[in-house]
């Protein structure tokens, strides 16, 4: 995918977080149906309610066999959960169909606002 706009955030960061094993939900979803957005939002409604694990693994909308961790604070267990400080993140140039000089200089002026 290619933007072909030079708008894209200044301001984005990226956490690690790291989640004990033992703490996250590995659910059977065989029989949710992943584009459903209303049946995704019920199973993840549900599991913040049940309240069993602080984080729960789902499959990735986005990238096939790839997964995202959904986190609740709700849970008993996730002061368990350790957030490393937040870094700066910066998109790759490539994404971009400018000349590098106009992607450095996007970055240099958004920065400044």
């Amino acid at each position: 995918m290619h933007i072909r706009e030079p708008r894209l955030p200044t301001d984005y960061v990226w956490s690690q977080i790291e989640v004990p094993e033992e703490l996250i939900g590995k659910p059977d979803l065989s029989q949710v149906i992943i584009a459903d957005e209303q049946a995704c939002a019920q199973f993840g409604s549900s599991w913040v309610h049940k309240g069993e694990t602080p984080a729960l693994q789902v499959p990735s909308v986005i990238i096939p066999n790839e997964f995202n961790l959904l986190i609740t604070p709700k849970h008993a267990d996730f002061s368990s959960i350790v957030f490393r400080p937040p870094r700066p993140f910066q998109f790759d140039a490539r994404l971009l169909k400018t000349t590098t000089g106009e992607f450095e200089r996007f970055y240099t002026e958004g920065k400044t606002k």
